[in-house]
């Protein structure tokens, strides 16, 4: 399986779907919390953006790390 690469070191390919490590904040009723979880995002070549994640709907979110997708599942 392919490591995670850190996303300060190296970016995907633009456009390319792949899997994201991110940090929010959460805000809840008490004090603001840090949330780390896992999506699938890519790199429009000057920010992340979403694919199939929340990382536009969350405040103060930075992408950590990333992965390439896996390939597409194919009947043996």
């Amino acid at each position: 399986m392919t490591e995670w690469i850190p996303a300060d070191d190296r970016k995907p390919e633009p456009f390319r779907s792949v899997l994201v490590t991110f940090q929010h904040t959460k805000y809840a009723a008490r004090e603001p919390q840090i949330v780390t979880t896992v999506g699938i995002g890519f790199w429009s070549g000057k920010k992340w953006i979403q694919a199939i994640s929340a990382l536009q709907s969350y405040r103060d979110t930075k992408v950590l790390a990333w992965m390439p997708l896996p390939d597409i599942y194919k009947e043996p």
